[in-house]
């Protein structure tokens, strides 16, 4: 029997990448004619080619998502399964040791714990519990919410004490963030498990997922990566609603969109996915990018590079569109929205100096590409519509002339009108494609309409969902492009805890937050009326969502509003028609912890030497995960502010609980034994910080 040439694996992902990218051309090129049409009435300029080659590029880049939505749609219609990917392996859960991992940066530990508490019952309502083990990776650099974490983790320990193992860990030093933070813990402790599933501090999984996910990796030994998309719940102000609806609706048909093309080689989002620990170990070590910050040092955006070096070592990594039970928490505002862009602006732009790299596959190429072209999409939109302005304006103050010389007879304009409406369509058709889609799949499913709100709520869901959209795309277009323009400028957009927590602001502080939106609408409402005949029709409703920008980023912060919504049924998810165990788990132990929680300890050191049982819990974790102070003048000089009774910076009061001679100072010099039985449980899954299983 002959060996066949292509392997069936191999021809699939070669025709379906074809099937979306041809399509995705295609288009391009017809949308680029007409446009061409539109600029050839009265010659070709430089001016003309720039903005030619701008719309090409731009309108790709819109058709790829399009035409991967529509073939997907199709292929799950048709009961597509990708050939070379096996389902799962039954009970493989109970073979293999995996560990769930939730690096946390300064969070509200009320919310961490509760999420893993729910994630641990669900386990336990499986029957699966014991072979989880739970970690809490700690970077928090404020001493309040360090020792917020440690007091949680000891008592929740307690209530799961021989039901689930789970562990805590905080690092002294913050080396690489996030992706040392992960590397720390696999060099430490990952040669205890086999697989290790990765979540955000405000990730949530259902059991049933978590499983699923083992069986999966399990079953297919050359995959080292499985992404499962998260949605997004937990949220009540209108633009979080506006976020959670949209996921919810279109968030599957676009996952299984990109399914469809990428197939093993997938991209990593970072969080809710499960990892083979061995091939992460062994693969995923990250370069330090040469330069001055931002575009040099640690790598911000380190989940797609990791997927990039999975691949480029063998491995295979996969998206499971249609696995639930994975959700995160949207930000609730436009502004928070904003803050977290900005970072991850500036971690996708550092890729540029990845591209290059050997023995990359040409799909990781294509994903750190089309990474960073999600940032300069938006500049690069910006220049387009600046450059038609600028040829508005100059067909506006020309003088027409009708009589070439040497010829009697008038030479009449040409009419652009059709061609103007052919982009429109096209325009609108890329744009619209992935939700008409989506909605029309949840019309066909009454189940699953009924968990959005019903037909009719659905679809003025889906109409108010677009309206908020129109009018919030022309702020996040300045506001991607002011952010590429910092970092390209030399800002580093640091490393800050994301707020999770709503509250709305004035509508004074969202005009002092968006006057430049409100100054750049003003001017181009005005510009756009100077303009001839209908052509400043196009630029109104860019004006108009530039003006609308502060009322919408207000409004998007309130929660009376978003649940005035959902009272009437109107951006209703799933999660809150009908919610699954551990959402609404983990909602009733966050409101319990709200309501039982303690006033604020005020200064942590005076709490930690007021406390003889915080002081014995703190220095018995310590003990056990050996992260104390580094020495040096930093430590040096807090030790003598402590001892002058100067005033103290986080940054000195956190080296100061880190310091065992401080802890001992502070103690009353009883014999403290409650910290007893506590050091194995903090410090290491096996027994004790050098224990193998940091081998």
């Amino acid at each position: 029997m002959q060996t066949p040439l292509i392997r069936p694996a191999r021809l699939e992902a070669l025709l379906n990448r074809c099937l979306v990218f041809v399509a995705a051309l295609a288009t391009a090129g017809i949308a680029a004619g007409a446009f061409g049409g539109v600029l050839a009435v009265d010659g070709w300029r430089p001016l003309d080619v720039a903005l030619l080659s701008i719309f090409a590029l731009l309108t790709a880049w819109i058709a790829v998502p399009a035409w991967a939505a529509l073939a997907g749609a199709l292929a799950r219609l048709g009961g597509w399964r990708p050939a070379g990917f096996r389902r799962a392996e039954p009970d493989a859960e109970r073979r293999r040791r995996t560990a769930v991992v939730m690096p946390v940066y300064n969070e509200d530990s009320r919310r961490v714990f509760a999420a893993l508490e729910a994630m641990a019952e669900d386990l336990e309502r499986r029957g699966v519990a014991r072979h989880f083990d739970l970690f809490v990776l700690s970077d928090s650099t404020d001493p309040a919410a360090w020792l917020a974490e440690e007091r949680a983790w000891a008592a929740l320990r307690r209530r799961l004490a021989g039901r689930v193992e789970l562990f805590y860990r905080r690092r002294a030093v913050n080396r690489e963030r996030k992706s040392g933070n992960l590397a720390d813990f696999v060099t430490r402790w990952g040669g205890a498990y086999d697989f290790m599933i990765v979540l955000d501090a405000d990730s949530l999984m259902a059991a049933d997922t978590l499983v699923e996910m083992v069986r999966r990796l399990a079953a297919n030994p050359e995959v080292a990566l499985i992404q499962v998309p998260p949605r997004a719940i937990g949220r009540s102000s209108l633009f979080a609603r506006f976020q959670q609806f949209s996921g919810a609706l279109v968030g599957r048909t676009a996952a299984q969109g990109q399914a469809f093309w990428q197939l093993g080689e997938g991209n990593y989002w970072g969080h809710n996915a499960i990892l083979r620990v061995a091939a992460f170990a062994g693969a995923c070590g990250l370069p330090q990018l040469s330069g001055p910050r931002p575009f040099g040092g640690a790598i911000l955006s380190h989940d797609f590079v990791e997927a990039a070096l999975l691949r480029r070592a063998g491995w295979k990594v996969w998206m499971c569109p249609e696995l639930d039970g994975s959700w995160e928490e949207p930000p609730p505002s436009l502004l928070d929205f904003a803050v977290r862009d900005r970072r991850w602006c500036q971690g996708n732009l550092q890729h540029a100096a990845v591209l290059p790299a050997e023995g990359l596959h040409p799909l990781s190429r294509l994903h750190l590409a089309m990474g960073i072209l999600s940032y300069l999409a938006a500049p690069l939109w910006l220049l387009f519509l600046a450059g038609g302005l600028l040829l508005g304006f100059e067909q506006a103050f020309a003088r027409p002339e009708y009589f070439v010389p040497g010829d009697p007879y008038p030479v009449w304009p040409e009419s652009v009108a059709g061609d103007a409406l052919t982009l429109f369509a096209i325009s609108l058709l890329l744009l619209f494609v992935p939700k008409l889609i989506a909605w029309a799949e949840a019309m066909l499913d009454g189940a699953r309409a009924r968990a959005l709100g019903g037909r009719l709520r659905l679809s003025l869901s889906l109409l108010l969902e677009s309206v908020l959209a129109t009018l919030l795309a022309p702020a996040m277009m300045l506001l991607h492009s002011r952010f590429v323009v910092e970092a390209l400028s030399g800002a580093d957009s640091g490393w800050s805890a994301q707020r999770r927590d709503e509250g709305a602001f004035t509508f004074g502080a969202a005009l002092a937050a968006h006057r430049i939106e409100l100054l750049l609408g003003l001017l181009l409402a005005g510009a756009a009326s100077l303009l001839p005949g209908t052509l400043g029709w196009w630029y109104l409703p860019l004006a108009g969502g530039l003006l609308l920008t502060p009322l919408l980023s207000w409004a998007g912060a309130q929660r009376s509003i978003g649940r005035w919504l959902a009272r009437r049924g109107l951006l209703l998810i799933p999660e809150e028609v009908d919610p699954p165990f551990v959402v609404a788990r983990a909602r009733q132990l966050v409101e319990a912890a709200g309501a039982a929680a303690p006033e604020p300890a005020g200064d942590p050191l005076e709490s930690v030497a007021r406390d003889s049982e915080l002081l014995a819990l703190h220095r018995a974790i310590l003990t056990a995960v050996g992260e104390t102070a580094p020495p040096g003048e930093a430590l040096e000089a807090a030790r003598e502010a402590l001892r002058r009774g100067a005033a103290l910076t986080a940054k000195q009061t956190a080296l100061l609980l880190a310091d065992p001679e401080t802890l001992e100072r502070l103690g009353t010099g009883q014999r403290l034994g409650t910290g007893e039985g506590l050091s194995a449980g903090a410090g290491s899954p096996a027994g004790s910080p050098g224990s193998p299983a940091a081998a």
